[in-house]
């Protein structure tokens, strides 16, 4: 037994001395072994990665790659660009801390994008798990060459020249010539100061900048390469034909990696004179027949084309106390700047009247002008026509733009008067003159005068006669001129300010808050500020305090704070003036308000809503328009509670700069109006009979601009504020149809409404199945909505919302009536999928209809007769996501709302002031 035991024991160990020996061979196999495969070359115990030469703004990628050779798990620890490396090496890749597995790699990439010309090094430090390689260490080397514009123009001294740079604009100042004098120019240097060829593909003018500037020999097509060290030099030429101020931006492009495009502003002023030169427009003024007890004003531009300062010792009317000056009158008239006196004629007695307005000044061509006047005194007729106001002022508007005004013509107790015609004095391409509302003007109804003032250069004293003739009785009577002066000037802003006004909302008695504006030179030279100032009292004040003839240089900006600090819980407005020796736009001003906001201000700004006394009634109805932050002030905008739209008016729209609002004026034809929310002027669209739900394009930039599409009768069509109706949109004028209800989405699509007529009336009332189609903006074939078209009920008020995902729109699914059916609910159907929500939250209650978006997309307004408002039907809103079409629990407006049927509520921004 005892030897048996030793062979087993001899056995087992030589077993495990075996084992053992096995198990340690086996535990040297299982290792890591972490290789460098790139990159390949070293520098001492450092590997190298050479990008060689590359130009600045482009980039290359290298790859740094371990793999595990090994037969166990080994770990990447970290990695990262050593300190002071060059910034045009960014470090990206595999992740870390991580595990490389056997037979696998770590991969690291190095990009490489210089910003600069030079040299550069870095490098890259890995840790590693692996004892037998901890670290790894990558050398990074790079040249960089680049092309560089050097873009210089020539200063007043001739071959001195200014580089540009980013922190420099560059400007050429021509300075004031004379009138049809020889051309100014000045020299324009491109200069490759770099190392390799760059491309110069050419330099030319923005759109705005005046013919008065030109290029000699022509860029428009100078595309080029320039080799280093070459230059290309040409002129801009300065030859104005007009006394005026000329500002305009010549754009030079390169493919430089720093400053690929540079801007050189332009600026230069011709006159008739480098003295002081007086320009009294008109020569004369006649008055005509004016009846005693009333009075006919006329301006008069005294206007100074030249380049120095006019000292006025007096302006006045001589030879006639019948005549005399109301308002106007200055004592230094700067160069460029006018002034408009407006001068009265108040007939005495039946006779002729003459005098004169005289100016003296240190004019040395002119120093006394004489302005002959002249007028006759008349019997008061049956009738006296008034304007109400009795002047269109339309003061500084920039070029570009548009401005509406117009006057209300009325008739005293007992008159009737009958307008014949209204004209301008003096044509002028500035000034559209609408078809006017001519006929009989009495005490039961008026008529109304509107001009439009859209200047297309700069210019200084636009100044005209509005001259409405009419005959002063019913049937017979002599026949009168009223003259309604007009005074308006145009240019580009020296200053611009921005935000255009703010928003405080909710403060805290005791508590402060400090909102900014900016005041930036925008017009290629410095502006003075004279002054900033709080010009209504509350718990508004300016901080710091504004420090008087600021100076502001060129492209620069300077910022001014608001602190609203209220002692008491309140809505409050009130406006900061800006005062600057800008010659057009002398004073600006930045509206402030403080209180609780109804919305934000990224949803709008104004509400527009239609108040109506009942659903039924189309004779009394009234645009109405309230503040959406600090104190609603909600107003009546437009229809017969306002002096102007007598008549029922309604079914609006505004334009997407909020500067015009398209609406309805029943039973005045033309049907259409636009009226201009900045100033309540109105004018007629031509030609539009039986117009109905207008929709504006989301571009206002359009060919013609400000179009918006309208149904008319049955059909839709286009129009455009400048030029009146454009015609029928094709497709949506099938003759046994009714179309109706358009909406112009975001996409060059526009939806509405297709069905057949029911008792109601066309536009407003469809018989039985109602259908949502789309067509195309230009015209086209109309295609249904899936979703919203096809059943037995009624799709109908259809509404793109802004990003065009979805369109909200009304559904009744007894069908009875697109105007306020009793079952009615407001849904969104996806416009690409068809996919329809039910909005459950906002339709908790009812009826709800007439759906509009907020201007940012996240609220849905709506009109609702459920219980709990103020009256027929008010609007509220609920959160509706554009994107995703959830919606959240519907809020009463209660600072739009009346007792009365209130709907089509219009979102809108509020354009500067």
């Amino acid at each position: 037994m005892r030897s048996c035991s030793l062979a087993l024991a001899a056995f087992i160990a030589a077993s495990l001395s075996l084992t053992a020996c096995q198990c340690e061979n086996k535990l040297t196999q299982l290792a890591p072994e972490l290789v460098v495969i790139k990159p390949t070359e070293k520098d001492g115990e450092l590997w190298v990665i050479d990008f060689g030469t590359i130009r600045v703004g482009r980039e290359l990628t290298r790859e740094i790659v371990i793999e595990n050779h090994g037969n166990v798990f080994s770990g990447i620890s970290s990695q990262k660009l050593r300190d002071g490396s060059d910034v045009g090496f960014t470090l990206g890749g595999d992740r870390v801390p991580f595990d490389v597995s056997p037979s696998s790699a770590f991969k690291a990439i190095v990009q490489y994008r210089p910003t600069a010309r030079g040299v550069s090094t870095g490098f890259v430090d890995i840790t590693t798990t692996d004892p037998r390689l901890p670290k790894v260490t990558v050398k990074l080397t790079a040249k960089a060459e680049a092309g560089t514009a050097e873009v210089c123009a020539e200063t007043l001294t001739v071959g001195t020249f200014d580089c540009a740079t980013v922190d420099h604009p560059l400007t050429i100042e021509y300075g004031a010539h004379l009138l049809n004098s020889a051309s100014v120019s000045r020299k324009v240097r491109i200069r490759n100061t770099g190392d390799t060829s760059i491309a110069y593909a050419g330099t030319s003018f923005t759109e705005s900048t005046p013919l008065s500037f030109t290029m000699s020999p022509d860029q428009n097509n100078a595309a080029a390469e320039l080799a280093p060290a070459a230059v290309r030099e040409f002129s801009i030429d300065f030859a104005p034909v007009v006394a005026d101020t000329f500002i305009g931006i010549a754009q030079v492009v390169t493919d430089d990696p720093v400053l690929p495009l540079v801007n050189i502003n332009l600026r230069g002023a011709a006159a008739t004179s480098l003295t002081c030169t007086l320009v009294v427009t008109p020569t004369s003024v006649a008055y005509g027949q004016v009846p005693t007890g009333s009075s006919q004003d006329a301006v008069i531009s005294v206007f100074n084309s030249g380049v120095l300062p006019c000292n006025i010792s007096s302006m006045k009317t001589t030879g006639n106390p019948a005549f005399g000056v109301v308002s106007g009158s200055v004592t230094v008239l700067a160069p460029r700047a006018s002034t408009e006196v407006k001068v009265r004629y108040q007939p005495s007695g039946e006779q002729n009247d003459t005098a004169s307005f005289e100016v003296d000044s240190d004019d040395p061509a002119r120093a006394h002008i004489v302005v002959p006047l002249s007028g006759s005194g008349v019997e008061p007729p049956d009738c006296v026509l008034s304007a109400n106001p009795t002047s269109l002022e339309f003061g500084g508007v920039e070029v570009g733009d548009r401005v509406i005004r117009s006057v209300s013509l009325t008739a005293p107790a007992g008159g009737f008067c009958t307008v014949k015609s209204v004209t301008l004095a003096t044509p002028n391409a500035n000034f559209v003159l609408q078809p006017p509302a001519l006929g009989l003007v009495s005490p039961l109804g008026g008529s109304s005068a509107g001009l439009t003032y859209a200047p297309k250069a700069a210019s200084p004293n636009d100044n005209n006669m509005l001259i409405v003739k009419y005959q002063a009785g019913f049937l017979s009577g002599p026949t009168l001129s009223l003259n309604i002066p007009i005074s308006a000037k145009s240019g580009v802003k020296k200053l611009c300010i921005e935000p255009a006004r703010l928003h405080f909302g909710a403060v805290g008695v005791g508590s402060s808050k400090t909102l900014p504006f900016t005041m930036r030179a925008c017009a290629g030279s410095s502006v003075t500020v004279q002054s900033i100032s709080m010009t209504q009292a509350g718990p508004f004040t300016l901080s710091p305090a504004p420090v008087p003839n600021q100076v502001i240089p060129n492209g620069m900006i300077a910022m001014q704070s608001v602190v609203a600090t209220p002692t008491t819980a309140a809505n409050v407005a009130g406006t900061v003036e800006v005062v600057s020796d800008d010659p057009i736009f002398t004073k600006q001003l930045v509206p402030v308000d403080m209180g609780p906001e109804t919305v934000s201000a990224d949803a709008g700004e104004v509400m527009y809503t239609w108040e109506a006394a009942a659903i039924t009634t189309t004779q009394e109805g009234t645009v109405m328009k309230t503040n959406l932050q600090g104190p609603p002030n909600r107003s009546a905008f437009y229809g017969t509670k306002t002096m102007k739209g007598q008549n029922c008016s309604g079914c609006h729209a505004v334009s997407p700069d909020g500067k015009y609002a398209a609406l309805i004026e029943y039973g005045t034809p033309p049907t259409m109006r636009i009226v201009d929310t900045r100033t309540g002027g109105t004018v007629p669209v031509a030609n539009t009979m039986s117009g109905q739900f207008p929709s504006w394009n989301p571009n206002p930039n359009t060919n013609p601009p400000y179009q918006f599409v309208y149904n008319d009768g049955n059909v839709l069509k286009t129009a455009s504020m400048i030029t009146g109706v454009i015609g029928v949109l094709q497709g949506a004028n099938e003759p046994s149809k009714i179309q109706t209800q358009p909406s112009w989405g975001p996409n060059g699509k526009i939806v509405f409404v297709r069905g057949t007529a029911g008792l109601d009336g066309g536009e407003f009332g469809i018989a039985g199945p109602a259908d949502l189609v789309i067509i195309p903006e230009s015209g086209g074939v109309a295609t249904p909505v899936p979703g919203a078209s096809g059943t037995p009920a009624e799709n109908y008020m259809p509404e793109f919302s802004p990003n065009g995902k979805y369109i909200a729109f009304t559904y009744s699914a007894s069908g009875q009536g697109t105007r306020s059916a009793k079952d009615s609910v407001v849904r969104l159907v996806e416009v690409a999928t068809g996919d329809i929500k039910l909005l459950p939250q906002l339709n908790a209650a009812g009826p709800n209809s007439w759906p509009t978006w907020s201007k940012d997309g996240k609220l849905l307004s709506f009109s609702s007769t459920r219980s709990g408002g103020e009256g027929s039907a008010d609007i509220y809103y609920a959160p509706v996501d554009q994107d995703t079409g959830v919606d959240q629990p519907a809020v009463n407006m209660s600072n739009v709302n009346t007792n009365q049927y209130d709907h089509i509520s219009r979102w809108s921004f509020l354009p500067p002031p």
